[in-house]
């Protein structure tokens, strides 16, 4: 057992959005890691990041409370780190199944 959380419902909190943001790093380099991560973990909108195989380095789990806010957090946050070299962006319609192990 590695800890207890609490399930927040995201609705609570005006998050009626949740978008799944994969992003691409210019490089791949330890400086570039460093700083996108270090940014990914102080931001409140991002629920989840995983490092990922594939064409796409980072998929994020992104909630924010409309469309215009989460355009500001693209502009504002992720699209202003240098290390940022695209940012594709899909939205959830519904959630199926969600699981915490």
């Amino acid at each position: 057992i590695r800890g207890y959380t609490t399930l927040v419902d995201p609705s609570a909190f005006g998050w009626s959005m949740v978008a799944i943001a994969t992003i691409r790093l210019s490089r791949q380099n330890e400086d570039e890691i460093v700083m996108f991560e270090d940014a990914i973990r102080g931001w409140d909108e991002v629920l989840e990041c995983h490092l990922v195989t594939g064409s796409r380095d980072y998929v994020l789990k992104v909630v924010t409370g409309s469309l215009e806010q989460y355009e500001r957090f693209i502009k504002e946050k992720i699209a202003r780190l240098k290390c940022v070299a695209s940012i594709e962006t899909s939205f959830v319609m519904n959630t199926i199944k969600e699981r915490r192990l």
